[in-house]
């Protein structure tokens, strides 16, 4: 689980701040699939999807 903010990026402008929850499934001995969800819950409210392979060297 994660959760994180962000100041305003202009004057007069709010900030947002958003949750995710996510994980890693072993493909293989050198490969991993990443994944996570989540949504903004101050600010804009729109979906933040996040998909990802990590490479395993050793």
């Amino acid at each position: 689980m994660e959760l994180f903010g962000n100041s305003p990026k202009e004057r007069g402008s709010g900030s947002d701040v958003a949750f995710s929850l996510g994980g890693a499934w072993k493909l293989s001995k050198h490969v991993n699939l990443l994944f996570a969800g989540g949504r903004d819950i101050v600010g804009d409210t729109s979906a933040i999807p996040y998909i990802g392979l990590q490479l395993l060297t050793r």
